[in-house]
């Protein structure tokens, strides 16, 4: 039986947060039921390199999987702060890349294949730009393969010594990995895995997103419904295995859209239903999808607890740039809908980003008072501004852009970098509003916000809890509460993960 080892961490937001990580979830899953004898090391990061050391030649793995799927949340606040990068040091901090290169060094040094892969893999970025060419070429020395995409087929492939097709980019050797089986990616967790008791774990329904924005750079646009969905037996089987062995019934969704189509949310309807788990998520939904009353009740019912929202903007002319609704009447309409129908029960955040065309400094300014006033602070719990960032050949992605006429057609970008000037400002003026909105915020914490609601709650602050003083704090402002609150959150985490560490240390 081949042992494999998976290090993976967690990261929301650039916060160290007590989560499991879904990449290697579900890659364990899906190599346990190839009968391989998988362990996995989740908050990698707090551990010291002598007790890396000691994990990998206790266990003694034929294979080691680095995840790198939290490493574009590591430091990206820092990097907007000092660089006005929304792309952020990918490698993160130094301190940081040391830990990934003692895991590949000790790993080698004992025998090892080590394997890299996770959302930092990818063509650009094995082309070793200069942010990331000193880690690369350190990792090609310890490295054996970096894979681009799933990989759990790539790594059965050589446990069982059967030949994949590899290509070299700079001294890197790397391949590209395939999804066989969707229908079954689930996140199932083993006794192995140390998950506490009603501990938050992270799955998904489906992958990929039937929209197009304009400024998205997301690989799988415009798939059809019905496609890269999970089967509803698999999902009901995870829910319940992971009810069962450890009294999970929260989970973070990493679907790009939760509500793009009905079907899903009565899947988790009907397994409420037919298992009487009190189910409750958070994730992704689309604002200008929920039509009706009747679309938001599914969402309420499927057991939704947090949605965050993608709005952008509130100027009408920018919605035919992004293809987004944006027009602030017919926002507000949909707002209160939701708040009639979800009541103080569901957390609602919103997204925004600066610079869109058509988008003024003043139409900025419009939105950030407005979020701030007592009717903003009523219908959206939680926001957060970024500034535009065009990413190449975003005019010419596919056929919906193109039939856009290049929604960035009035952007120059300056001296070959990520900088951009348009007629309705320069980028630089944008990432001050944007630093200016996340300082003078009425309502200043973010640690219930989006995805932040599982993290807190395996913390300590159970999720209903969270929600009614999340809810609570928006009627009635309290920043020394709030303050207080993120301390006490802060601590629990730190103490959390320790009591994590102790128990792998110990059943190695």
């Amino acid at each position: 039986m081949t042992k494999i080892l998976i290090f993976s961490d967690c990261f929301i937001y650039n916060e160290k947060q007590y989560m499991k990580t879904s990449s290697s979830m579900r890659l364990s899953y899906s190599l346990r039921k190839y009968g391989n004898n998988v362990k996995q090391i989740f908050q990698f990061m707090s551990f010291t390199k002598d007790e890396i050391k000691y994990m990998i030649t206790s266990y003694k793995p034929d294979i080691i999987c680095i995840s790198t799927s939290f490493l574009s949340n590591t430091n990206h606040r820092h990097n907007i702060l000092k660089q006005g990068s929304t792309i952020g040091y990918h490698w993160g901090k130094y301190e940081n890349f040391e830990k990934i290169l003692s895991i590949c060094y000790y790993g080698k040094l004992f025998g090892s294949k080590v394997i890299v892969g996770g959302w930092e893999v990818t063509i650009d970025t094995l082309k070793t730009n200069d942010k990331k060419k000193y880690a690369y070429q350190y990792l090609k020395n310890y490295v054996d393969l970096f894979v681009i995409g799933d990989g759990c087929d790539i790594i059965q492939k050589i446990v069982i010594n059967d030949k994949i097709n590899t290509f070299t980019i700079n001294g890197l050797t790397a391949t590209a990995g395939t999804t066989l089986d969707f229908e079954d990616k689930a996140s199932s967790g083993s006794k192995d895995d140390i998950i506490l008791d009603d501990e938050a774990l992270i799955t998904e329904l489906s992958s990929g997103c039937i929209f197009s924005c304009s400024f998205c750079n997301y690989s799988m646009l415009g798939k059809k419904k019905n496609e890269y969905v999970r089967s509803y037996d698999s999902l009901k089987t995870e829910i319940v295995n992971n009810h069962h062995n450890f009294n999970t019934r929260f989970y973070l969704m990493t679907d790009n859209i939760m509500n793009d189509y009905d079907e899903k949310m009565k899947m988790l309807i009907r397994i409420k239903q037919e298992t009487g788990i009190n189910l409750r998520w958070t994730g992704y939904a689309r604002l200008d999808n929920i039509k009706d009353e009747k679309d938001a009740l599914l969402i309420k019912e499927s057991g939704a607890a947090s949605l965050t929202f993608g709005i952008e903007s509130m100027q009408k002319t920018v919605g035919p740039y992004i293809g987004k609704m944006t027009d602030k009447t017919r926002l507000l309409k949909k707002l209160n809908l939701c708040r009639d129908v979800f009541g103080d029960d569901v957390l609602i955040t919103a997204l925004f980003i600066n610079g869109l065309p058509t988008e003024t400094l003043e139409s900025c300014d419009e939105t950030f008072y407005f979020l701030n006033s007592d009717e903003g602070r009523h219908l959206i719990d939680y926001y957060s501004f970024s500034t535009l960032y065009i990413y190449k050949d975003n005019d010419t992605k596919n056929d919906i852009n193109k039939k856009r006429n290049n929604p960035f057609r009035d952007y120059e970008m300056i001296n070959n970098s990520d900088y951009w000037k348009s007629p309705w400002g320069e980028k630089k003026d944008f990432i001050n509003k944007t630093l200016f909105y996340d300082s003078n915020k009425k309502c200043k914490s973010d640690y219930f916000g989006g995805f932040k609601l599982p993290a807190a709650h395996n913390a300590g602050i159970k999720i209903e809890d969270a929600i009614k003083m999340k809810r609570k704090l928006q009627k009635t402002p309290d920043n020394n509460l709030e303050k207080d609150i993120h301390e006490q959150l802060k601590t629990k985490t730190e103490q959390k993960i320790a009591e994590y560490k102790a128990l792998v240390l110990s059943n190695v």
